[in-house]
């Protein structure tokens, strides 16, 4: 080893710098946390009692070869909970001693990640709090990593010798939170992980409380497994030689450490031997780097040494030499990171100067920006994600020179547009929303496309107002000349058939007329009815065919001859058979019940002759004949029908 101690120092600061930004993804991956769901945040279902393990995703008790060994617990904050979780919403719980029965235990399992790298270093941890009401405390809960998911065997207790457990002065009486952790050397292919006790009851320690409680339970969150990363130190392990002509040197160290890695200082890249030695031929004074790994310890332990080869040859080397902007070479006694030429001047064996003349090139880095504008609820990928919100992301990527190409993307969301409507409409109307038209009160949603392409949400709310319901002239009879007073109340406005307007019209049809009134309220809303006007001749008789005594209508309680200009009748009602059960000549006029001319007589009342004994309902038959007031002779006969009649 030669005394240029500052040389070496920063050759060795520059190997480090090298290696640790070649190591950047594997620190990365050191970091990650193996262990699925590890805090047990992740859930099917909420659970509501104990031994519900299928409601965490991931985590399961192990297979059971006895049908009686119990299960772990899982609690969560969303309704099953006993104590605080050690962060977030849950955990899980699980028996590691029971004082009434031997042996009997509890146990979680879960498949990690990926399975562990033969001789690597891996810190393991888990936060282990005592259950309160628990009366005992015991040690050795442990954290097993196997290639295989053990089973629970018929002695309840899984004999395995676990790589991290909790010893007799982890064994907190409280319920606070403890950390267990440790490190360990994978033996390579450990897929499952296995919590709990793994020693019969007469192997571990236990702390009787005296509260009475009859055993140890134990609450777990926060499970963690990462890989350790190697620790770089430097260390002299070999000794700088110089030579004075190109010719072959074998470079040795100590055959102490586990693994080995020869590079040139300038061609980090390429290895050029794995043992304890190394055959070399430089033309040039040349630094070699040793990478001597010792792996009995965790974490690993890298020593790294640079060996110089000085070549004692007066002509300088030329080297050229590229490097990305933002990089830095050790060049010119220094790290450079600028285009240039630096030389660099070696000491031979002989006192003779060798000459490095380094053409050093930077290449720039490559830069593109983007606008990109998205809809709310879309996503782009920008920043190595997919992205929902406005911002600013930035991409590194790999160019044609190995370099770093830095892509920003400037995203923005455009939100959604919501316009509100409110409609009233006619309960005899609709209105086109939602997709088809609508007669129903509700809210209806509509999703139109704006000018930018996005969704722009109208939301009508729809409300119904009822028609108004119009009050009328009932439908009447009128003698031809006369006229009458339509009305009709219940709306706003009014429009006839007539095409007058109003709530009330005065017509005098010459024929029977249906008349038409529409009705419309302050929100716009129609209603019709119709009126019908009956035109009677000035000469007329009429006789129903049909009454009924129990009708409230005057007119209609019993049998009467209608007309007009009536000067005398003779009025007659037979039964089925032909026997007369009625018979009169009353030609007194009065007044309808309606006021309109005229009803003859008292009318027949279902009697047989007028006298006392009531006739059956059925059917009968009438004659009437008689004389008109301008001397015609009139002849109606028909069929009556009886209903409702009192007997």
């Amino acid at each position: 080893m030669n005394t240029n101690l500052s040389f070496k120092f920063k050759v060795f600061l520059f190997v480090l710098l090298g290696a640790l930004l070649n190591l950047i993804f594997v620190v990365k991956l050191f970091g990650q946390n193996l262990v699925p769901n590890p805090s047990f945040e992740d859930t099917i279902y909420c659970p509501s009692n104990n031994s519900q393990m299928d409601a965490v995703m991931n985590w399961d008790r192990p297979p059971v070869v006895n049908i009686n060994s119990s299960t772990s617990d899982y609690y969560n904050t969303c309704n099953y909970m006993l104590s605080a979780p050690h962060t977030g919403d849950a955990y899980c719980g699980f028996i590691t001693y029971l004082n009434f029965y031997p042996n009997a235990r509890e146990y979680l399992q879960v498949k990690m990640l990926s399975s562990l790298d033969a001789g690597k270093c891996y810190k393991a941890e888990m936060w282990l709090a005592l259950r309160n009401g628990s009366g005992y405390t015991n040690s050795d809960v442990g954290m097993y990593f196997s290639q295989t998911a053990p089973q629970v065997p018929n002695i309840l207790v899984i004999n395995a010798q676990p790589q991290l457990y909790s010893s007799p002065s982890e064994m907190s009486n409280d319920t606070s939170w403890t950390k267990i952790v440790g490190t360990f050397v994978a033996s390579g292919g450990e897929e499952y992980l296995t919590i709990g006790v793994f020693v019969p009851d007469l192997s571990m320690t236990i702390n009787n409380l005296s509260t009475g409680g009859i055993g140890s339970y134990y609450f777990v969150d926060d499970v963690s497994l990462t890989a350790v990363p190697d620790s770089f130190t430097n260390f002299e392990i070999g000794q700088d030689t110089t030579i004075c002509s190109t010719e072959n040197i074998t470079i040795s160290v100590g055959s102490s450490y586990n693994s080995y890695r020869w590079v040139e200082l300038n061609n980090q890249t390429n290895t050029l031997s794995t043992g304890p030695s190394v055959v070399v031929s430089p033309t040039a004074s040349t630094s070699y780097i040793l990478f001597a790994e010792d792996a009995s310890s965790c974490p690993h332990v890298i020593s790294v040494d640079t060996i110089t080869i000085s070549v004692a040859l007066p002509p300088p080397t030329s080297v050229q030499t590229t490097i990305c902007d933002g990089e830095s070479i050790l060049l010119g006694g220094d790290f450079q990171d600028q285009a240039g030429t630096y030389f660099d001047t070696l000491l031979t064996l002989g006192n003779c100067d060798s000459v490095i003349i380094t053409n050093l090139s930077v290449l720039p880095t490559a830069s593109a920006t983007y606008n990109v504008s998205i809809c709310e609820g879309e996503s782009h990928f920008a920043g190595g994600a997919l992205q929902t919100n406005t911002g600013t992301y930035y991409d590194t990527l790999m160019a044609l020179n190995n370099c770093d190409s830095i892509i920003t993307t400037n995203l923005m969301v455009i939100p959604k547009q919501t316009t509100n409507l409110s409609q009233t409409i006619c309960s005899n109307d609709s209105i086109f929303v939602g997709g088809d038209f609508q007669d129903q009160a509700g809210t209806y949603y509509d999703t139109l496309t704006t000018d930018n392409g996005c969704d722009s949400i109208i939301i009508t709310a729809v409300t119904i107002t009822a028609a108004p319901t119009l009050w009328t002239t009932s439908d009447t009879s009128l003698l031809s000349g006369d006229n009458i007073v339509l009305q009709a109340n219940g709306a706003l406005s009014y429009l006839w058939s007539t095409g007058a307007g109003g709530n009330s019209i005065t017509v005098s049809p010459s024929q029977t007329t249906t008349y038409i009134v529409t009705g419309t309220d302050s929100f716009g809303c129609t209603s019709t009815a119709e009126i019908i006007i009956s035109i009677i001749a000035p000469y007329n008789v009429f006789v129903p065919n049909i009454f009924s005594q129990s009708s409230l209508n005057n007119d209609n309680s019993r049998l009467h001859v209608f007309g007009a200009g009536v000067a005398s009748l003779d009025f007659k009602i037979f039964d089925r058979w032909g026997e007369l059960v009625y018979e009169t000549a009353d030609n007194t006029s009065t007044i309808r019940n309606d006021g309109l001319c005229c009803r003859y007589g008292d009318g027949w009342d279902g009697s047989l002759l007028g006298g006392e004994t009531p006739l059956n309902n059925t059917s009968f038959a009438y004659i009437i004949k008689g004389n008109y007031t301008n001397g015609e002779a009139f002849f109606e006969s028909g069929s009556i029908l009886m209903i409702n009649n009192k007997q």
